[in-house]
């Protein structure tokens, strides 16, 4: 009975532990979400597709075309009716002016609001937390060490769920307690990001299966977030760049090649990642198998 006490006492304790590893790898794999999305955000809103971009282009367009909006009777220039393209760009402008109930004063209003928009909220970017400002180009220095830091400690508490599995799983198998399927049970309900495996733990068939795996499998694709974004703000960097080098060359170079570095590092932290993910479901099939049950 003593004996019993004390082996509950242990496996309390390390699944205390591996709790713990469970909460850190799942705030930390959120954190990197988050980040990955305020990034790609900013990114976006920076180039030519982003939503800010495309009304100032549009105000522009209707500045560019404004006698013909102002005066819908005005007839087409010879220019502008040879010019099929122009035409129809005119055409819905008259459509978008006339829908948002527009006049000169506010074309011209928010064609100034729009601008200011862009200059201080879209190439400008406030950060959250310190309450500053960065240029979007910096995106790929700052972004980039921030996901990489993230993703160094996320790899780190995986490694450390790891080996806190393997020495739950090797108390267990000491004590002859492998096969009574409650003990895994009670590891399962700490359970994160293995889903595809505590599912077939808690219902016993393969019946659909697949569609756990595919659940299972969502993880890695999180944990890929931060390495798609940081090559999507170096895309970013590559188009922009000659613009960025026309005002100021040396600092467009530092940036490229420090979040060229960055990348290399995302990459191989995610790659460990990955390999440490699959082997901590190796781990559960591999104990999955010894359980009774029966029991």
């Amino acid at each position: 009975m003593a004996n019993d006490k004390y082996i509950f006492s242990i496996f309390g304790k390390i699944n205390d532990q591996l709790s713990s590893a469970n909460k850190a790898s799942k705030s930390l794999l959120i954190s990197l979400s988050l980040v990955s999305l305020f990034i790609f955000i900013s990114v976006w809103n920076s180039s030519q597709y982003g939503w800010i971009d495309s009304r100032l282009k549009i105000h522009q367009n209707m500045l560019e075309h404004k006698e013909y909006l102002l005066d819908f009777e005005k007839p087409y220039s010879e220019d502008v009716k040879n010019n099929p393209s122009i035409k129809n760009q005119i055409d819905h402008l008259r459509i978008y002016y006339k829908k948002h109930n527009y006049d000169e004063s506010l074309l011209y209003s928010n064609y100034n609001r729009f601008k200011d928009l862009e200059a201080n909220n879209v190439l400008m970017i406030n950060l959250p937390i310190v309450n500053k400002y960065m240029d979007v180009n910096d995106l790929s220095i700052l972004g980039g060490l921030i996901l990489f830091v993230l993703i160094y400690l996320f790899y780190y508490s995986l490694q450390l769920k790891k080996n806190i599995l393997k020495a739950v799983f090797a108390f267990l198998e000491e004590n002859s307690l492998i096969q009574d399927r409650n003990f895994l049970y009670l590891l399962a309900l700490h359970q994160v990001l293995t889903v595809k495996v505590i599912r077939k733990i808690a219902n016993e068939k393969t019946k659909g299966l697949k569609k756990q795996i595919l659940l299972g499998y969502m993880v890695n694709i999180l944990i890929t977030l931060p390495l798609i974004v940081q090559f999507i703000t170096i895309i970013n960097d590559i188009f922009t760049f000659t613009l960025g080098n026309d005002i100021n060359s040396f600092q467009v170079w530092i940036a490229f090649a420090i979040g060229i570095l960055l990348f290399a590092g995302i990459y191989s932290l995610t790659n460990s990642c990955w390999k440490i993910n699959r082997s901590i479901d190796a781990i559960w099939k591999e104990n999955y198998s010894k359980i009774d049950i029966n029991i």
